[in-house]
């Protein structure tokens, strides 16, 4: 079942797959028209995903009202690496860098040493690492 994207109302209008391969690389396609990519693989181009929805999760923060039904990048299953991603990119924007990757760091230390079972936690710390890549 498809289901509305934030703004939508009616009947979901017919959608293609996000992420694409074409020529052994992969893409994914933005709502604003663009290709973006080429990446190596399919996990690569699902983490810049994942941070290119955070980043305008961010952007747009300020004009969303609260729908906790609405969840970011659920349409393309990176909700949980889109979380991580965004809560890193808000510690960016007010704190800077270094408080950033401080934030990181822990973020991840938390996630290891939680026994319990946290849904898609390689995933997570996947998501976070790949936002420490990026900075270097």
């Amino acid at each position: 079942m498809i289901a509305n994207r934030y703004g939508e109302e009616g009947h979901p209008p017919f959608r293609t797959q996000r992420l694409f391969s074409e020529n052994g690389q992969w893409y994914f396609d933005t709502r604003e028209g663009s290709q973006l990519g080429p990446y190596l693989d399919i996990k690569e181009a699902k983490k810049a995903l994942a941070l290119f929805v955070a980043q305008r999760l961010l952007i747009t923060k300020q004009n969303r009202d609260n729908d906790s039904s609405l969840v970011p990048g659920s349409q393309d299953g990176i909700e949980y690496m889109v979380e991580e991603l965004f809560n890193y990119l808000l510690e960016y924007k007010s704190k800077g860098q270094t408080s950033a990757t401080a934030w990181a760091s822990q973020r991840l230390r938390d996630l290891l040493r939680d026994r319990n079972d946290i849904v898609d936690r390689s995933t997570r710390m996947e998501a976070i690492r790949f936002a420490l890549d990026q900075e270097s």
